[in-house]
């Protein structure tokens, strides 16, 4: 049993070899990092003259849209049982690497509206570690506010995105 588990462990896409534990970590690393670097202000120079480009800035923007769609698309058709819990475990490790693409479209959290963007995209982020199916609760009351909070979060920001697209692009 404990070779089939390791063969299966090691075998497919790289986010499902991450252990449940190890994509968590990761996710609040990666969240903490992005707000650490704005917060003290560093800075990797050669990135932060690529964002500065609007051409980078139009293209790392679309890819982290497309990622935040692709990531939310594997709940759609009502997909259950097996089929079911592989969506969510990839769900839940893409989720994970998003602070990644966040930080390669914009190294900063920024002002006003765009930091209100970045603490939602963040939060959506660290709300999905705390994701019963992953600790494997099963408290309903715990599940259904838990569900509520990440749907609200995520499509309180799919809205921020369109709207930060539209402004971006209308104004430059």
């Amino acid at each position: 049993m404990a070779a089939t588990k390791a063969t299966r462990n090691a075998s497919g896409p790289f986010f499902t070899r991450l252990s449940t534990v190890r994509w968590r970590v990761a996710a609040v690393v990666l969240a903490a990092a992005y707000a650490a670097q704005d917060h003290f202000g560093w800075r990797w120079n050669s990135l932060a003259a690529f964002q500065a480009e609007d051409t980078y800035a139009f293209l790392s923007g679309a890819l982290l849209a497309g990622y935040a769609a692709w990531v939310a698309s594997h709940f759609t058709g009502r997909p259950r049982g097996a089929a079911l819990r592989r969506r969510t475990i990839l769900h839940q490790k893409a989720g994970a690497a998003a602070p990644v693409l966040l930080y390669l479209h914009s190294g900063e959290i920024g002002y006003g509206f765009t930091a209100l963007l970045s603490s939602v995209f963040l939060g959506a982020v660290l709300i999905g570690v705390a994701s019963p199916f992953g600790l494997r609760l099963r408290n309903p009351p715990y599940h259904d506010i838990w569900v509520a909070a990440h749907i609200f979060l995520t499509a309180l920001l799919a809205v921020l995105i369109l709207f930060h697209a539209y402004v971006a692009i209308y104004y430059e």
